[in-house]
């Protein structure tokens, strides 16, 4: 009978029902209390102690642990009595009590020791938590290394994985994300094996951590949601209150606020419940947080407070930096600036003591704020530099995509230090940092292209080097272009104009939209222009417009407001000769904005007065440039023309055939001296095989703005290689980029093949894996584009392409064309070249 009892019990144990476990661990305890064996007793009373501490019922667990510690000192069953001390010190840990876990933690492993030099693994790994909590992360990450080596001896998979898991963590903590990445995945897969499912569910909300803390909240909350999903199965309250709590900072990030404060008030609830106070003060300043982005400053300051003196009772470093930088921010927004910085100075210290470098920059932003508030602009100027160069050093060993996300975390500092240079009247400085803090990400991408096969560290960074104002100036002489940069800087719009002779001028302009408000007006630009007409679509009148006509139509409104707010002020430094090329480089969500419908108060279009281009940055401008004197060198004359291929099965909807684009790819064809790819010759297989030697590339096709499982949006639609299977035959952002191409010109004369993410770093789709591919010029469009219109728009780009190799000249005549017989703009204006004119 007592055999079966402890059976059952540890059986229980393994399949994680904990509150079955603990019934026969107690049974079990009491048969071994009447019959007198005290030594069974302590080692069953061990088993009750922590079932109690899997179920989160940290009181009831010490006072049985400490019973079983001394059964097992009087019994001198060193084995046990090991066990009890780090079960304490476990429990002391969960409470914050750090000094009282260690010295348990300490005296467990002495104990450990004394039976088996190689044993206290597990002591290792709770001695490393108590060094996490204490913020001394090389002691911390030393005791997790020490378990992982003795359970790897052992062959114990599910421990070595959360030994492994821990060590991911503080790498987290000290912002080396692509190593956490690896490290927690590597434990993910050993807990796996051993069907550890607590392990599991802790790991799966780590790895959320990390592209939480990259940007990435939706893909965060698919951890977090498969996370919560294991801990409610098993009865965990430690684990649901913690992902309750990510899962909450993802919903605040995606600005759903609302439902982002009901998980963390259901974390609170679940954390009082057991007593953990340092899960309590985590939580409150989530709560603080979302009080202080709605406005509501003086509850924050509520909350935030409850937090600190939390944090400070325990001794918890990391939670009492978070707090005293959060009071500092609402300390900026009531005008309190000597308490903001005093709050400051009180986060860095502690910042720089544990080595959390995303918190440090993060910091130095905010105190850089305050002192700019106050008046102390060199002090501001001084303090972002340092932040800044603390966010470029995060970078290093990131991917691509994760490298984007976290710019776009930490863009703020480049646009304070804008700010501060600006009211110093610094202003080519300032437009040396909005370029600095543009397209990072793009640029490194670009480097390591360039630099060729296995290029070193140095010769990317080299290669990648922000442009000075001299070779900003250069870039401009080389493009024989007007280079026109906006930089959205808190109430006010920044605007340089750098001329072909290097000259530059700046301008700084109200500012009256929020971001939202911004991208509200650019999408219903976008919407009144297309009025719902795909490539597919029929088309509207074919008569001519007068300039009052124009400015009566519909979408007029929102034309005029971007005119108005993008251009006017800077009329008079624009050349006047139509045929001088202006490059504009926008930023965020003006990336999108249809630069050549814009319209004047007289109801004339931009591109009547200019010839227009567009481009990520002017360091890309810098890359492109390059790749297009590299393929000067060379003779290749070869085109690569595409035409209503045979339409794949989709997962959602279905596409019509577009017979123009058909009649669009023979005629263009033609002019290039080829053969045209059309229905299924227009294979995705052979399109590939032919785009790395194609010195020119037209895909007159459908275009999918559609999410790549986390990868850059976005979609040519070819001919699928296997007509049966589903969503084959799109041609994604990701396959793009893993190419060489040796093309001087790539048209997607597709719907929306200028969309995607827009991020700090340009917009993240088609265009931006064309370029970092070798690709100088590209053609887009920035909306859904009818058939016919579309297909006399190209015809006549190529046309007077033959004629004039300046292909923003050759668009902009295609597009006057165009609009003498479809006046809408929605059939004309979709289309931007980005890059290079020649």
């Amino acid at each position: 009978m007592l055999a079966v009892l402890g059976i059952l019990g540890y059986a229980y144990d393994s399949l994680e029902q904990f509150t079955k476990a603990l019934v026969f661990h107690q049974q079990s305890a009491e048969v071994f209390r009447q019959t007198g064996d005290r030594r069974a007793e302590g080692i069953a009373l061990t088993y009750v102690g922590r079932a109690y501490a899997d179920l989160g019922q940290l009181t009831k667990s010490l006072e049985t642990a400490q019973a079983a510690l001394l059964i097992t000192q009087q019994t001198g069953n060193w084995l046990f009595e090991s066990v009890n001390l780090s079960n304490i010190g476990g429990i002391y840990t969960r409470w914050g009590q750090y000094a009282k876990a260690a010295e348990f933690l300490e005296a467990s492993l002495k104990v450990a020791r004394q039976v088996d030099p190689n044993a206290g693994g597990v002591i290792l790994m709770n001695l490393g938590s108590v060094y996490d909590n204490l913020g001394q992360y090389p002691e911390a990450l030393r005791a997790y290394r020490q378990a992982f080596e003795g359970f790897q001896r052992i062959d114990a998979g599910w421990l070595a994985g959360m030994s492994l898991t821990l060590m991911g963590l503080i790498y987290t903590k000290q912002s080396q994300y692509a190593q956490a990445i690896d490290t927690h995945q590597q434990a993910l897969q050993m807990v796996q094996q051993s069907d550890y499912r607590t392990g599991e569910g802790a790991i799966l909300s780590n790895i959320g951590d990390v592209y939480q803390q990259l940007g990435q909240p939706t893909k965060a909350l698919e951890f977090y949601e498969r996370s919560l999903k294991i801990a409610r199965q098993i009865g965990n309250l430690e684990g649901q209150s913690a992902t309750l709590n990510n899962m909450g900072n993802a919903y605040r990030s995606l600005g759903q606020r609302n439902k982002a404060l009901e998980v963390f008030e259901q974390a609170l609830k679940l954390l009082q419940q057991i007593g953990n106070l340092a899960g309590q003060s985590r939580t409150l300043i989530n709560i603080g947080t979302i009080s202080y982005e709605s406005g509501q400053h003086t509850n924050a300051m509520k909350h935030y407070q409850s937090a600190l003196k939390i944090a400070q009772q325990i001794g918890n470093p990391e939670s009492k930096q978070v707090a005293l930088g959060n009071i500092g921010m609402v300390y900026n927004k009531l005008r309190q600036y000597s308490e903001a910085q005093e709050s400051f100075q009180q986060a860095l210290k502690i910042a720089r003591q544990t080595g959390d470098r995303l918190s440090e920059s993060l910091i130095l932003t905010g105190l850089g704020q305050t002192l700019a508030y106050s008046g102390k602009i060199s002090a501001a100027e001084e303090t972002l530099y340092e932040a800044i160069e603390i966010v470029e050093s995060l970078r290093g060993g990131l991917k691509d995509r994760d490298k984007v996300f976290l710019a776009d975390r930490l863009v703020n500092p480049y646009q304070w230090l804008q700010l501060t240079l600006v009211v110093q009247n610094k202003t080519t400085t300032a437009l040396e940092v909005a370029e600095r803090g543009r397209t990072r990400a793009f640029v490194e991408l670009m480097a390591t292209r360039l630099a060729g096969d296995s290029p070193s560290s140095q010769t990317i960074q080299r290669l990648s080097q922000p442009l000075s104002l001299a070779q900003i100036q250069q870039v401009a002489r080389q493009q024989n272009a007007t280079l026109v940069e906006y930089s959205v800087v808190g109430e006010g719009l920044y605007i340089w104009v750098v001329r072909p002779t290097g000259q530059i001028e700046f301008r700084d302009i109200p500012y009256k939209f929020s971001t939202t408000k911004m991208q509200e007006l650019v999408s219903s630009t976008h919407d009144v222009l297309r009025r719902g007409v795909r490539r597919s679509g029929a088309i509207s009148s074919s008569t001519s417009q007068s300039t009052n006509i124009r400015l009566n139509q519909f979408g007029a409104y929102q034309l005029r407001t971007l005119h108005q707010l993008l251009i006017e002020p800077i009329a008079d430094l624009l050349p006047k000769n139509p045929n001088d090329r202006i490059i504009f480089i926008p930023q965020n969500e003006l990336l999108l904005v249809p630069f050549p419908a814009l319209l004047n108060e007289k109801g004339t279009y931009l591109v009547e007065q200019h010839t227009l281009l567009t481009a990520p940055s002017i360091q890309v401008l810098s890359f492109t440039d390059q790749n297009q004197q590299q393929l000067n060198r060379t003779s290749n004359r070869t085109a690569l023309v595409v035409g209503n291929p045979t339409l794949p099965k989709l997962l959602e909807g279905r596409l019509i055939p577009l017979p123009a684009a058909e009649q669009e790819a023979r005629t263009i064809a033609q002019l290039l001296k080829t053969t045209p790819m059309i229905g299924a010759a227009a294979n995705k297989s052979a399109v590939i095989n032919q785009m790395p030697q194609a010195r020119f590339i037209h895909l007159a096709t459908h275009g999918l703005l559609t999410p790549n499982n986390g990868n850059a949006p976005g979609a040519i639609v070819l001919a699928p290689n296997s007509p049966d299977q589903v969503n084959d035959g799109l041609l994604t952002p990701s396959e793009i980029l893993s190419m060489k191409l040796k093309a001087e010109l790539v048209v997607l004369s597709a719907c929306d093949t200028a969309q995607g993410d827009v991020t700090s770093d340009g917009i993240v789709g088609l265009s931006r894996s064309l370029i970092a591919a070798g690709v100088p010029s590209v053609i887009v469009s920035l909306w859904a584009v009818p058939d016919a219109p579309t297909a006399e728009l190209m015809t006549a780009f190529y046309l007077n392409f033959q004629k004039n190799p300046d292909k923003a000249q050759a668009l902009r005549q295609a597009m006057l064309t165009t609009m003498e017989k479809h006046p809408e703009p929605r059939d004309w204006a979709a289309f931007t070249l980005i890059g290079e004119a020649e």
